[in-house]
């Protein structure tokens, strides 16, 4: 009876493999968060220091 070849080393790469992608993917889901926190922060920024009270707020539209 033979014993059939071992299929462990690929089974390992596979798997590595897999959660190198996952880490990759979740580090630059990470980065994107981020960059999109900063600009929503500076957008918010933009808006308060646009608007001056008194300016005619009940003339202005959103």
């Amino acid at each position: 009876m033979t014993v059939p070849p071992s299929n462990l080393p690929y089974l390992f790469a596979a798997f590595a493999v897999v959660w190198a992608v996952f880490f990759i993917y979740a580090a630059y889901m990470s980065w994107r968060r981020q960059s999109v926190q900063r600009d929503l922060q500076d957008l918010h920024e933009a808006i308060e220091s646009a608007e001056e009270p008194g300016d005619g707020d009940e003339n202005r539209t959103l």
